[in-house]
């Protein structure tokens, strides 16, 4: 009854456990910001609704736990524009800390550090990772075989490890990635030790289409076994820094795709989807589960920087445009801008739900009751 009780609660906590670091860490990124400009912080919220608990620290700052616990906020003095306030709040305000009062650069830096904050909390969980684990290598071992692939039709075999492909010796799954990749749709000699036998294999690779639309190398394998390596404070601050930059572009490059229209949108996840992986990663352990967090904190950084009004990266936008015409974006074009972004985002949270709701197979189950 025990393991059906974590079994049930396993995913929802997990969830609000990402959820709560991701948010809190974003928003301290805020805070931080804010208190080094001068601004005065009146709130500091995890989660929204009626407060849990709450304190006041020495700076005036009210800090709260929500009820419901999805999201948070940080809510700087004098944030909205003066042109924008009602009268009443514009005699409250303390002109010395109000953010609107600081200049563009302030501003640029209290917007940008949220995303930063997520940037550099990513680096930080890996180096800490890295040091206390060791860097993880995936061996070249096969672990599956697809079927009607290359590597089955070739008479590769799960176990076999693979040392060589076309005369390039590869050191982990990662380099047989990329040998396998320039060689689309061609015969190549493919060096495997199965056992104590050293073979040599020719494989005729299968080509699929790439991110770029570039036809690339496939050889239908899954591999392989993950090992760690031993590693230094140097040797763990530097793979976390290539691993961190590889993550940002991986993801820059998937919201490229989907904005480009070479990816579906049908790949578009949203919460329901990462409640869904943070319970699945969750199970494999806490190291595994520390490194989900710490991929989903690049995702929020990216996504908040897009240049879409109600974002960091759309405030960005309004303080770059600022900056140029030396005076704030007109009152008119600045609502119609936030209201539009309101709207985009409300239409993308609820697209993504969608998505995810057909990815549990709901809509297929709805047919088949209609059925």
């Amino acid at each position: 009854m025990l393991s059906t009780l974590i079994a049930t609660l396993r995913t929802p906590v997990s969830f609000l456990i990402v959820i709560g670091v991701l948010v809190f860490v974003h928003e301290f990124g805020h805070y931080l910001a804010a208190r080094l400009t001068g601004c005065k912080v009146e709130a500091f919220s995890i989660g929204f609704g009626r407060p849990l608990a709450a304190w006041t620290d020495r700076a005036g700052t009210a800090w709260q736990i929500g009820w419901i616990p999805i999201g948070g906020f940080v809510r700087i003095h004098g944030f909205e524009r003066a042109d924008m306030m009602e009268d009443t709040d514009r005699a409250a305000l303390l002109p010395a800390q109000a953010y609107h009062n600081k200049p563009v650069a302030a501003r640029a830096l209290v917007a940008a550090a949220g995303p930063a904050a997520n940037f550099l909390f990513t680096f930080l969980v890996l180096a800490v990772l890295f040091l206390a684990v060791g860097r993880p290598t995936q061996t070249t071992q096969v672990l599956q075989v697809l079927p009607n692939h290359a590597a089955a039709l070739a008479g590769i075999r799960p176990g076999d490890r693979i040392t060589a492909i076309a005369g390039t010796e590869v050191a982990d799954f990662s380099a047989l990635q990329a040998a396998i990749r320039v060689h689309p749709g061609q015969t190549v000699p493919v060096q495997v030790q199965r056992g104590a036998a050293s073979l040599t294999l020719p494989v005729t690779l299968d080509t699929e289409k790439g991110p770029a639309g570039h036809a690339i190398g496939e050889l239908g394998i899954a591999g392989g076994a993950v090992t760690y390596q031993p590693a230094g404070l140097f040797g763990a601050i530097a793979t976390a820094a290539r691993q961190t930059w590889a993550i940002v572009a991986q993801t820059a490059n998937g919201l490229w795709q989907l904005v480009t229209g070479h990816a579906s949108p049908a790949e578009l996840g949203g919460a329901l989807r990462i409640a869904q992986l943070s319970g699945q990663v969750a199970k494999l352990g806490i190291t595994s589960f520390v490194s989900f967090i710490a991929i989903i904190s690049v995702n929020l950084g990216l996504l908040n920087l897009v240049p879409i009004p109600v974002l960091d990266g759309g405030h960005l936008l309004f303080l770059g445009l600022e900056a140029l015409r030396g005076r704030p974006v007109p009152r008119r074009y600045y609502e119609a801008g936030m209201r539009a972004g309101i709207g985009l985002v409300a239409v993308l949270l609820i697209f993504s739900a969608v998505n995810d709701l057909g990815h549990f197979g709901l809509f297929h189950w709805l047919r088949g009751v209609a059925g």
